[in-house]
């Protein structure tokens, strides 16, 4: 038969905030059993997920984790969230992978993600954890699982064979379109674009909560000068300048707040106005290209 060219890698269309992805990958004695290159196809997985995304250093951009499991007192970080940030270091990190040969202590791995890798999550990113193994958990996974999604970390559930049910799949991701199965490791070149096309679809969502990237000031309706204070979440604290009665919104009463924090950071803003105490007004969500908080002081 004729070669079929291989599809180009799509980059995410539409970014709107960072994705944290970690890989934890099965590398018990079972994926290399009867025959089988589990370990090496799992590489090949993985990289050409990662060959599909936006990873780099800008805000928006994706950053890679990838961490092996096997007994639970021997799971492996790979690479980190803070490092896997280009594609080449990321598949350096895959290639040197060494292959455990042990038992499938899937809790234990999840559990060490929670614990030393999404510690490094950046604020305000969504947290993607792709599960990708051949047999059934040694010991219940539902309880680390139910930890990491209450912790905001999306889970894909990635089961290969037919030793690893749908049910325990479905354990740690909870959502069934979070599911995806194949019969053998060489069927995991089948769903690279489908599991890519879940780390854009979390790229593509918008903020849960309400974020700004710009405080503005109309003291239209006031006859008292006013100024702001804010507290941002380095400790670092800034006073604004006294504003004037009667000034309209504009360029000069309007503060952009991406010089004094990272996207997902969260100011606290309090107001003073002449002759009284500071009163604190609310902490405020920053993210870039969110458009403009107004604060309005009125008599």
């Amino acid at each position: 038969p004729t070669p079929q060219p291989t599809p180009e890698p799509t980059k995410c269309a539409s970014v709107a905030r960072p994705v944290d992805l970690v890989f934890l990958v099965d590398s018990s004695g079972s994926i290399n059993q009867n025959g089988k290159n589990g370990h090496g196809a799992s590489k090949s997985f993985v990289k050409d997920v990662v060959k599909d995304l936006h990873v780099g250093t800008k805000w928006t951009d994706t950053r890679v984790a990838v961490v092996q499991f096997s007994h639970w007192e021997y799971q492996t970080i790979e690479i980190t969230l803070k490092d896997g940030t280009s594609e080449y270091q990321i598949n350096k990190a895959v290639d040197q992978m060494s292959f455990h040969n042990s038992k499938t202590y899937t809790d234990w791995g999840i559990y060490v993600v929670r614990k030393q890798i999404f510690k490094d999550a950046k604020a305000g990113s969504a947290k993607m954890l792709a599960i990708l193994t051949d047999g059934h958990p040694h010991q219940d996974v539902a309880s680390q699982a139910s930890l990491a999604r209450s912790e905001g970390v999306d889970i894909v559930a990635i089961g290969v064979g037919s030793d690893i049910s749908y049910d325990e799949l479905y354990k740690m991701s909870s959502k069934p379109e979070r599911v995806l199965q194949v019969d053998s490791f060489e069927d995991l070149v089948d769903i690279v674009h489908g599991t890519s096309k879940m780390v854009c679809d979390d790229a593509g969502e918008p903020l849960s909560e309400e974020a700004y990237d710009t405080v503005c000031v109309s003291t239209i309706g006031t006859s008292q000068f006013v100024k702001l204070y804010f507290q941002f979440p380095s400790g670092h604290t800034f006073q604004s300048a006294w504003y004037s009665p009667g000034l309209p919104s504009s360029a000069a009463t309007c503060l952009g707040l991406s010089g004094a924090m990272e996207p997902g950071g969260q100011a606290k803003i309090w107001f003073m106005q002449y002759g009284s105490g500071w009163q604190f007004q609310e902490s405020l969500n920053y993210w870039p290209g969110q458009g403009q908080q107004l604060y309005r002081f009125e008599d």
